[in-house]
């Protein structure tokens, strides 16, 4: 195969009509900066059926019109490198598993604009289908007040390290959820049927974590004089955070982070190829990846993994489009690719 036919956008030619996608998730996203609830969703079943309602659970970006819901293995929530902060020296924020002093990770209450903007909706649930009830003793104060609650409970934990959430208050942290020293019953937040509230999400450690949550009501049974049984979940619900790191199964060759590769990715991968520092002002600027975060996620969609975009490159990325998995045979560029290639920058040399 002649030099040429190696060399950058003859891509565009051979790939047109590629639709295949690469990668173990295809149809991924990653929220960065959004404003994202976790929000569950309850489906009572018909009265008399022996059945459990039906339970939902997974981010919804917010910032979408209209708000778009994602399944909990659709979304990675990321957590960019703003989010580093040092623990205080209050034994309150123990729980947190790290020391005084020393880094971790935190999504604020507050909105960051340089981070994501993480909250707790019940948007899913209709105010009929669940009991009204007091769960200031069930929350040990945690909430007060008599409302359509729902209860998320914190089954597990995977990841790097210590999970927690917490609001502030005028007198400490009110902590929610914490698996430092282990995931009890006793980690759970509520939130009313309809309602919205956010929080402070903590992380010690850099990674992915899987956090598994189990959504829960009292249904309502139409009798006000009782408490309707309790519906647990069956299903339980696995929500995915990337603290400084994506998956790496999710990245290569997918340069316009959409989560998997497709047409989409020509044009930005052509980017790289022709100015890196292009490329890096594409992320921060389009993508939301913060200045110290770019390195990374440009060695993260590397398509042959050496870590540098280069036109060693461009054989694994044209396979990726294609699905394949194997070297593809490539034509000559055509005289439209040759003026693509010499708008993106690049050299084309002919064999």
């Amino acid at each position: 195969m002649g030099r040429g036919r190696n060399w950058m956008m003859v891509v565009l030619a051979v790939l047109a009509s590629a639709g295949a996608r690469a990668g173990l998730m295809p149809g991924y996203v990653t929220m960065t900066i959004e404003h994202v609830d976790l929000n569950v969703g309850y489906t009572p079943a018909p009265a008399g059926w022996p059945d459990p309602g039906q339970w939902s659970l997974g981010p919804r970006n917010d910032d979408e019109f209209p708000a778009v819901q994602y399944e909990g293995d659709e979304a990675l929530l990321y957590v960019g490198q703003a989010a580093r902060t040092t623990r205080s020296g209050s034994n309150s924020f123990d729980f947190l598993g790290v020391g005084a002093g020393q880094t971790y990770w935190r999504l604020p209450q507050a909105q960051n604009i340089d981070l994501l903007y993480l909250g707790v909706a019940g948007y899913g649930v209709s105010t009929g289908a669940i009991e009204s009830y007091n769960a200031s003793s069930e929350s040990g104060g945690r909430v007060t007040g008599t409302g359509r609650w729902v209860r998320m409970e914190l089954v597990s934990v995977q990841g790097p390290g210590a999970f927690s959430v917490w609001q502030n208050t005028d007198t400490g942290p009110r902590v929610m959820m914490a698996s430092a020293d282990g995931v009890t019953l006793d980690d759970s937040l509520w939130v009313v049927a309809g309602g919205h509230n956010h929080y402070n999400y903590g992380f010690s450690a850099e990674g992915v974590y899987a956090v598994t949550l189990r959504p829960m009501a009292f249904v309502n049974d139409g009798n006000a004089a009782t408490l309707g049984p309790l519906d647990a979940s069956e299903e339980l619900f696995t929500i995915y955070f990337g603290v400084e790191a994506l998956p790496a199964t999710y990245l290569p060759g997918d340069f316009d982070l959409s989560g998997g590769v497709d047409v989409q990715d020509i044009n930005p991968f052509v980017l790289a190829l022709g100015s890196l520092t292009a490329y890096e002002d594409y992320l921060i600027t389009q993508k939301g990846v913060s200045a110290g975060d770019v390195s990374a996620v440009v060695a993260a969609v590397d398509p042959d993994g050496s870590g540098v975009i280069n036109v060693q490159d461009i054989n694994p990325f044209v396979a990726m489009l294609a699905g394949s998995g194997a070297e593809m045979a490539i034509p000559e560029p055509t005289g439209a690719c040759v003026l693509l290639l010499a708008a993106g920058g690049v050299l084309i040399r002919r064999g």
